[in-house]
């Protein structure tokens, strides 16, 4: 877009020029004829309102004016004031020679050949122009707005394949798209009377799914294409990565054993430790307080390195999120540390953490096992412990065989654990309601899985009651389930959000049984009301000649029905059809009335809908007749042997009828 507001867009062998401020199609500029032909491999403007074009395969640069023609140089213009008329009017031109343009093809020392591939544009009128050159290189040229190269070109670090200049001040800010197109690299531009300097910016800035096709800027802003179907234009802007400090050093509060000369046996660490970070332990010991507090720098003791271990931790009766679990591709589990040398009452550590700016230790939890229990003291003769080296060295050799039967012997004692149901673990639950010979539904959530076992045998007690059968569907269906609904004592009063129970006995004198003998005892207490009534066995026939009679004597020309009675009101005879069919039916159908209106719309909506994409909307008379059919015929294989000739695929594609059916089965269906 030039300084003049217009769009120019350049193609094979032509220019479109758009008035962005006036409108209307585009005017077309065909381009010269030369020898080799112009390829545009890029436009800029100029600060005159004219256009940089760069023919990068014959690696030439022209210079185009406001009208778009080819710039001339002075020696070529000729004496075109000879040629004005006398008494003004409009300006005429001559032809000239081969428009003159700037040749990128030679050498300019110590510069090697290269082949320029993006153009771009400064605010003071100069080119710039990214090359590609030999050894997968890139070099900077700036162009002056003369046509003339200023000073030598810059190799660049990298090799990149897009240019883009962001026109808001000096010095001017570059942004360039690397060659592999997943990353971009910013720099600043100063310009001098006879040359440019370029800086680097340190940020790379990374470019996601980046289409490979342009960088520009646009109102202060780097934008590249996605190359998406859109076109969207997506922000170059540096992404925020989490950077940590590369070291740090904590010192813990002084622990106290309550034993003088104890010996510290282990330290057991919950953490994540990436590769590339580290943690490192010196501790101290003393009897005396005093001294851990008045000498801070002296009398650190290195500890080895951490270990992680395999049998995660050794804490019982934590729940999984407390529990550190093993992972040697994270690094992240339960470490173990073997204390050397440190003797006495109280003691400090210093943790000193160490990272590569990415990553860092991640610290959960910090035990320290105290006093150790010495094998070569309780089991071993004293003449082991008579050399002091040997000694030391077969305490600590020992220690490591002591640390790794007391975590078995710490999990027997404490096994206690996986028998209570507020500290068993989560995978234990059902084994512990194996115990009963259950199976915990999946579906439960933790607290009522823990309530269930807890009160298993008291609700085992009440089996075959009514207590019982209400408890037990009051744990499989209803939320917010205590302890109190366990309570033996608790009354039995029941709100109206609760499970009811209604026995059978309590229904007599109430319902009345029906017989499925035949279809027509199924129907004849619904329309048996009056004789002469509808039976079924008449069928559609029987009904339309009963409804004709009707309509004969209130209403003699209407339309006479033909075919299958409607099941929803018919126009102009509403209150005629509602007291027939309440007469004869004992009911009036609404469902497939309903059901066709919401077809209707939906097909209005949805021209290319199927009835199984209707009929997977939502809809409560649906959802009524599918667990109606679903019931009754179990399998849609046996629904279809029963209906003969019409074969459905699914319960859900069976329409609630809107005319009375023909078929039997489907009669006794909606009939029901």
């Amino acid at each position: 877009m030039t300084s003049e507001d217009y769009l120019i867009a350049g193609t094979n062998d032509h220019l479109l020029r758009f008035d962005l401020f006036g409108g209307g199609p585009p005017e077309r500029f065909v381009l010269p004829i030369v020898v080799p032909a112009i390829k545009i491999d890029g436009l800029a403007p100029m600060t005159c309102g004219g256009v940089w074009l760069l023919d990068g395969h014959s690696a030439r640069l022209f210079r185009l004016t406001r009208d778009l023609a080819f710039a001339r140089d002075d020696q070529n213009a000729g004496n075109v004031a000879a040629f004005q008329p006398e008494g003004g009017g409009d300006t005429r031109t001559i032809a000239v020679a081969l428009p003159a343009f700037l040749d990128l093809s030679g050498e300019i020392a110590p510069m090697p050949p290269l082949q320029p591939i993006a153009l771009a544009a400064l605010a003071t009128g100069h080119a710039l122009l990214l090359n590609d050159g030999p050894k997968t290189t890139s070099w900077l040229r700036v162009i002056t707005p003369d046509g003339k190269p200023l000073g030598d070109a810059i190799k660049l670090r990298s090799r990149y394949f897009a240019l883009a200049a962001r026109n808001d001040g000096t010095p001017h800010h570059l942004m360039f798209a690397h060659v592999n197109g997943n990353q971009a690299r910013g720099a600043t531009l100063e310009l001098t009377e006879t040359g440019f300097s370029l800086s680097s910016d340190p940020t790379t800035i990374p470019l996601r799914r980046f289409g490979g096709r342009g960088l520009i800027s646009s109102l202060g802003k780097f934008l590249y294409d996605t190359g998406s179907p859109e076109y969207r234009w997506v922000p170059v802007v540096a992404q925020k990565r989490q950077t940590y400090a590369i070291q740090n050093q904590v010192v813990t509060p002084v622990l106290d054993s309550g034993e003088p000369h104890c010996v510290w046996d282990r330290i057991r660490l919950d953490a994540c430790i990436p590769t590339g970070t580290g943690v490192r332990f010196e501790a101290r010991a003393s009897d005396d307080l005093s001294a851990l507090r008045t000498v801070s720098g002296s009398g650190w003791i290195a500890q080895p390195l951490p270990y992680l271990n395999g049998d995660g931790g050794e804490l019982a009766g934590k729940r999984r999120i407390a529990q550190a679990a093993t992972d040697p591709l994270r690094q992240s589990g339960c470490w173990d540390l073997l204390l050397q040398n440190v003797s006495g009452r109280y003691l400090e550590l210093r943790i000193s953490l160490t990272g590569d700016g990415r990553f860092t230790p991640h610290l959960r939890a910090l035990r320290v096992w105290y006093p150790r229990f010495s094998y070569a003291e309780r089991f071993l003769p004293g003449v082991y412990r008579e050399e002091p080296i040997a000694a030391s060295f077969l305490e600590r050799f020992l220690a490591n065989m002591e640390g790794i039967n007391s975590v078995a012997e710490g999990r027997i004692a404490d096994v206690q654990t996986l028998f209570d149901t507020r500290t068993a673990p989560d995978d234990m639950l059902d084994w512990l309601a194996g115990w009963f010979d259950m199976a915990l539904d999946p579906r439960w959530e933790d607290h009522r899985r823990r309530l269930f076992i807890k009160f298993a045998p008291q609700f085992f007690n009440w089996r075959g009651t009514i207590r019982g059968l209400g408890r037990a569907l009051r744990i499989a269906f209803e939320p917010g389930l205590t302890e109190e609904d366990f309570d033996p004592e608790a009354p039995d009063t029941q709100s109206a959000s609760s499970v009811r129970i209604i026995e059978q006995f309590a229904l007599r004198g109430r319902l009345r049984p029906v017989s499925r003998a035949s279809l027509a005892t199924v129907v004849q207490p619904l329309g048996d009301r009056q004789s002469g009534t509808w039976s079924v066995g008449e069928g559609n026939a029987g009904l339309i000649q009963r409804w004709t009679a009707v309509v004969a004597e209130s209403a003699p020309d209407t339309q006479k029905i033909s075919g299958s009675f409607p099941l929803s009101p018919i126009t102009g005879l509403e209150q005629e059809w509602a007291n027939f069919v309440q007469t004869h039916l004992g009911f009036v159908p609404i469902a497939g009335a309903r059901e066709q209106q919401r077809l209707s719309a939906y097909r209005s909506l949805r021209p290319d809908g199927s009835f199984a994409d209707f009929a997977s909307l939502p809809s409560s008379d649906r959802v009524v007749w599918v667990r109606y059919l679903k019931a009754r015929h179990r399998h849609i294989a046996a629904f279809n042997a029963r209906l003969g000739d019409q074969k459905f695929a699914r319960f859900d594609d069976v329409p609630i009828p809107h005319l009375l059916p023909s078929h039997p089965i489907l009669l006794e269906d909606w009939l029901s």
